[in-house]
C-alpha cells in the first residue's frame, strides 16, 4: 500500500503528465509488486490530510519493539485536485499491483492541449522528521521543461557517512525514450540510465480506432551503467521488457528479462491479468558462475464491495472468431470509487420496456464490428472494466521454492480506513514445523479539505473571471452593508455558465472584496442568456401564468402559453418513445422522425462509443435485445451528442439543461441585493424595475418599452447620486401590455409610478423633472392645468 506521500507524488505525475512507467527503475513495477510485497512490522498508525489543493500532512507512529513517528509535509506549485481521501479512493490507486503498459499514442499533441508552460514551472517539495532521534529526509522535484526534471533526494542520519546522503536525478523522459543521470555523494556513485521504446511512434494523425492489433504491444529495452569513483568499481545491467494484449480477450501482460553480466544473473518474469480481479506472476532467477536457481510464483485476488447476484457472462464471438472468455467469476459491472465515472454516469431507467417504436435491425449489429475496431473494442472494454471495478479488498500470496516460504498480504478498506496486514511464513528445518517471522498490520486514514462549498465555488468562478468596476459611491449610506455589494452584477463567458455555478440566489460572499461587478449583456428582449439556465419557453409560460396578464398573440388563434392539442403537454403519456426521445410531438410522422435521424450521421458511430464508455459488459457478453434498447432510449435520452428537434414557443416542456436558455427573471429588491425570481413579475402587474436604456427597463427579466415621461427619472437619479450607476436604482413600474412575438421574445409596455420621496430633487441637484406620476394621476394633474388656465381666459361670472 502506498504511503500518502507516495500517492500524492503519483497524483504529481499524472498532474504534470510524466509518465512513471517510462522509466528504467520501473520496468520490473509489476512483478516486485505481486512477488516482493512489503509487509508491514508491528503495529502502524497513519494519519495524513490535505489542507489545501497544494499542501499536505503526514503523521505516523509505529510500534515495533519502541514506539518510532514520523511528521511529514508536502508542497507542491500545481494543484492536486485529483486526489481522494481513504473514504472515496479506490483501491488500484492506492495499492501497488499490475500496470497496464500500453502504447503512448498521441503524447505529443495531448500536451499541446495541456498548459504547457505551466508544467515547466513545476514544484514539489517534501521533507520527514523522525522521532526519536535526528533523523531527516527530503525531496525536491522541479519540472524544468516539458519532458526534463530534476529530481533531488536527501537523507540526513547520524550513522550514515558524513551524517548524510545526497542524490541527484536528471531525467529526460519522452514517448520514444527515457534517459537519467544520476549523480550520489555515497561513494561518489555516478550512474546513467536509457530507455527505449518501440510500438510508441504511432502518429497523430492516424486514429487511434484505425491502430492495427499488434500497436498494442510495446518492447522497451533498457541499460544502467555505473561507477564508484572511490572504490574504482563499475556496475552494469540491461532489461527487456514486453507488454501486449490479447487481441479476444483484451486481457493484458507483461513479459521481462534482466541480465547483469558482471554478477551473471539473468532473471525472468511473466505476469498476465487473468481476470478483471485476479492476477498472476512467476519469475525465474539464474545465476550463470554459481548454477543457482531459484522460481518464484505469486498472485492477487480482488473482492468486489457488493455481492450481487447474478449469472456469469456467457460467450460472446467477435466477426465469429474464437470466444471470448469470461472475464470475472461475479460478471456484474461495478463502479470504481473515486472515478470520474462514477460522479458523472448517466442512468438509464430499466422500466421502460416500449421499444416498438424503435427498429429492431438498429441493434443487430450492436456487437458486430469491423476487423480493426473489434479488437480495439474489446481491448477498451476490458479496460474500462478493471479501471471502473469498486473492490474492497486484495489478497497478495508469493512463495519461492529456495527460500522455502509465503508471504501473505490483506489489503482492504474498513470504513475510513484502509488497512494492510502480512505474514511471512517459512518452514523451519529443524523443528520440522512452520513458524511466523514478520506479522503487522498497518492503519492509514487520508482526509481531504472540503472546499466544495457554495460560496467557495462561486467565489474561485469570480475570481478567475473578468471584473469591470464602476464609480464608488461617495457615501455608505446609499449602499447596503460592505460584504452585500450594492451593484452586484457579473461577468462571465458561456463556458462558466456551462458548469452550473451560478444561480445567485443570495449575496456574493464577501470573500471577493468588490461591491461592483457585471454581467455580460444583462439586459435585451429575451432576458439574460448567459447567466441562468432556468429559463425558455417553459418559464416564460409560469412567469405569465402566475402575472394573470392577457398576452397578445398576433401569429396564431392559440394562447402559447397555455396547454393545447399541437403542443407537448402531454408528455408523460408519451414516456420512452421514440418520438419523445427526440423531442417530436405527439402528431410527428414517419418524415419527421427520417428528418431528425438525418441530421446525426454519426448516430451509430457515437452509440458505440457511448457503449463502450458507460456499459463495456454489452460488448464482452450476449446482452438480450430487450436490454440493448433500453441502452438505445438512454442513448437518445441523455447524450448530448444526438440533435434533436428544437423546442418552439409552442412546446411547453423545459428545455435541455445542457444548453444555456436565458433566465428565469433576475430583479433588484429595495437593498439592491441581486435576487433569482423564477416566477417572474411578482405584486400582481406592478413591480419592480430598473431603467437600461431610452425608453426601455428591465421588469421581471425582461426589457420593458416605457414612456418618455419615465426616462426622466435616468437623468435624476444620475445628478443626486454621482458615482452610483443607474441601474442600481429600482422604482416601481405598471405593467400595462405584454405581447409575445413569432420567434418567442416578450415585450413589456409599462409606465413609471411616483411614490414616496426616493425620487425627489437633492438640494445641491436641481431636479431635471418631477412628473412622475401615473396614468390617473397625470390626468387630474392635467384636467386641473386646463381649469386654472380657464379660469385665467374666461371672465368670471
Amino acid at each position: 500500500m502506498y504511503t500518502y506521500m507516495e500517492y500524492l507524488q503519483k497524483c504529481f505525475y499524472k498532474t504534470t503528465n510524466w509518465n512513471e512507467d517510462n522509466i528504467f527503475s520501473n520496468i520490473n513495477a509489476t512483478s516486485e509488486a505481486i512477488l516482493n510485497f512489503p509487509i508491514p512490522n508491528g503495529l502502524k498508525l497513519d494519519s495524513s490530510s490535505k489542507s489545501s489543493d497544494y499542501s499536505a500532512s503526514s503523521f505516523t507512529l509505529s510500534n515495533f519493539h519502541q514506539i518510532n513517528g514520523s511528521l511529514a509535509y508536502l508542497y507542491s506549485s500545481k494543484a492536486l485536485s485529483n486526489t481522494m481521501g481513504t473514504k472515496d479512493i479506490s483501491l488500484q490507486d492506492a495499492i501497488a499491483g499490475f500496470r497496464i503498459i500500453e502504447p503512448t499514442m498521441n503524447q505529443k499533441h495531448e500536451r499541446t492541449k495541456t498548459n504547457n508552460h505551466s508544467n515547466k514551472k513545476s514544484l514539489l517539495l517534501y521533507g520527514r522528521m523522525y522521532f526519536p532521534g535526528s533523523s531527516l529526509e527530503a525531496m525536491i522535484i522541479k519540472r524544468i521543461s516539458e519532458n526534463t526534471q530534476l529530481l533531488i533526494k536527501c537523507v540526513s542520519h547520524p550513522q550514515l557517512e558524513k551524517n548524510g546522503t545526497v542524490i541527484v536525478y536528471l531525467q529526460n523522459n519522452t514517448a520514444k525514450y527515457s534517459r537519467e543521470i544520476i549523480y550520489s555523494t555515497n561513494e561518489s556513485l555516478i550512474g546513467m540510465r536509457c530507455l527505449y521504446n518501440w510500438g510508441t511512434t504511432i502518429s497523430k494523425t492516424i486514429n487511434p480506432q484505425l491502430v492495427p492489433k499488434f500497436e498494442n504491444s510495446v518492447v522497451s529495452l533498457g541499460t544502467e551503467l555505473w561507477f564508484a569513483a572511490r572504490t574504482m568499481s563499475p556496475g552494469l545491467s540491461s532489461a527487456l521488457r514486453y507488454s501486449t494484449r490479447s487481441t479476444s480477450t483484451g486481457k493484458p501482460l507483461t513479459m521481462t528479462l534482466a541480465v547483469n553480466p558482471i554478477l551473471g544473473h539473468v532473471s525472468s518474469t511473466y505476469t498476465v491479468k487473468t481476470s478483471v480481479a485476479s492476477t498472476f506472476c512467476s519469475k525465474y532467477d539464474f545465476n550463470f558462475f554459481s548454477y543457482a536457481s531459484n522460481l518464484s510464483l505469486g498472485f492477487e485476488l480482488y473482492s468486489y464491495a457488493r455481492k450481487k447476484k447474478s449469472p456469469q457472462p456467457a460467450i460472446v464471438n467477435v466477426e465469429d472468431e474464437e470466444p471470448i472468455h469470461k472475464l470475472n467469476q461475479d460478471g456484474t459491472r461495478r463502479i470504481r470509487r473515486g472515478s470520474y465515472n462514477s460522479r458523472n454516469r448517466t442512468h438509464f431507467e430499466p422500466h421502460i420496456r416500449d421499444h416498438d417504436s424503435v427498429e429492431p435491425s438498429y441493434h443487430k449489429t450492436a456487437v458486430n464490428t469491423p476487423h480493426h475496431n473489434g479488437s480495439g473494442a474489446v481491448t477498451t472494454a476490458f479496460q474500462n472494466l478493471v479501471n471502473e471495478s469498486d473492490f474492497s479488498s486484495v489478497l497478495k500470496v508469493s512463495t519461492s521454492l529456495k527460500d522455502s516460504s509465503v508471504r501473505l498480504l490483506w489489503e482492504g478498506r474498513l470504513r475510513d480506513f484502509l488497512v494492510s496486514t502480512g505474514a511471512r511464513v517459512s518452514w523451519n528445518p529443524t523443528t520440522n514445523a512452520p513458524e511466523v517471522n514478520k506479522l503487522g498490520i498497518t492503519l492509514s486514514v487520508f482526509k481531504k479539505y472540503s472546499s466544495m462549498s457554495t460560496s467557495r465555488e462561486l467565489f474561485d468562478l469570480v475570481r478567475n473571471s473578468r471584473l469591470a468596476q464602476v464609480a464608488k459611491p461617495h457615501s455608505k449610506k446609499i449602499r447596503g452593508q460592505s460584504n452585500i455589494p450594492t451593484h452586484q452584477t457579473i461577468f462571465t463567458p458561456s463556458s462558466s455558465a456551462y458548469r452550473s455555478n451560478y444561480g445567485l440566489k443570495t449575496a456574493l460572499p464577501s470573500k471577493i472584496g468588490k461591491s461592483h461587478i457585471s454581467f455580460n449583456d444583462v439586459d435585451n428582449y429575451k432576458g439574460m442568456p448567459d447567466v441562468e439556465k432556468n429559463s425558455g419557453h417553459h418559464y416564460t409560460q409560469l412567469m405569465f401564468q402566475e402575472l394573470g396578464m392577457p398576452l397578445k398573440n398576433h401569429f396564431t388563434p392559440q394562447n402559447p402559453l397555455f396547454p393545447h392539442p399541437s403542443n407537448k403537454s402531454s408528455k408523460s403519456a408519451r414516456e420512452g418513445s421514440l418520438t419523445n426521445l427526440l423531442n417530436l410531438d405527439s402528431r410527428a410522422n414517419t418524415e419527421s422522425v427520417i428528418k431528425v435521424l438525418n441530421n446525426n450521421p454519426k448516430l451509430y458511430q457515437n452509440f458505440r462509443n457511448y457503449i463502450a464508455t458507460n456499459h463495456p459488459k454489452v460488448l464482452l457478453t450476449n446482452t438480450p435485445q430487450s436490454e440493448i434498447i433500453a441502452l438505445v432510449k438512454d442513448f437518445l435520452k441523455n447524450s448530448q451528442q444526438v440533435s434533436k428537434k428544437e423546442n418552439t414557443v409552442h412546446d411547453r416542456s423545459r428545455g435541455d439543461t445542457y444548453n444555456i436558455q436565458g433566465t428565469g427573471g433576475f430583479s433588484y429588491n429595495q437593498r439592491g441585493r441581486l435576487q433569482n425570481t423564477p416566477n417572474g413579475i411578482r405584486n400582481n402587474t406592478v413591480t419592480t424595475g430598473r431603467i437600461v436604456g431610452t425608453k426601455e427597463a428591465a421588469i421581471g427579466g425582461f426589457v420593458a418599452n416605457v414612456i418618455d415621461r419615465s426616462i426622466a427619472l435616468q437623468t435624476n437619479y444620475a445628478k443626486n447620486f454621482p458615482g452610483k450607476h443607474y441601474r442600481q436604482f429600482t422604482m416601481p413600474f405598471k405593467v400595462n401590455e405584454a405581447e409575445i412575438s413569432e420567434d418567442g421574445s416578450i415585450r413589456l409596455f409599462a409606465e413609471g409610478i411616483k411614490t414616496g420621496n426616493w425620487s425627489d430633487a437633492d438640494e445641491r441637484y436641481p431636479t431635471s423633472g418631477s412628473s412622475f406620476a401615473n396614468s390617473s394621476e397625470r390626468v387630474k394633474a392635467d384636467d386641473e392645468s386646463l381649469e386654472s388656465l380657464l379660469n385665467l381666459i374666461l371672465p368670471s361670472k
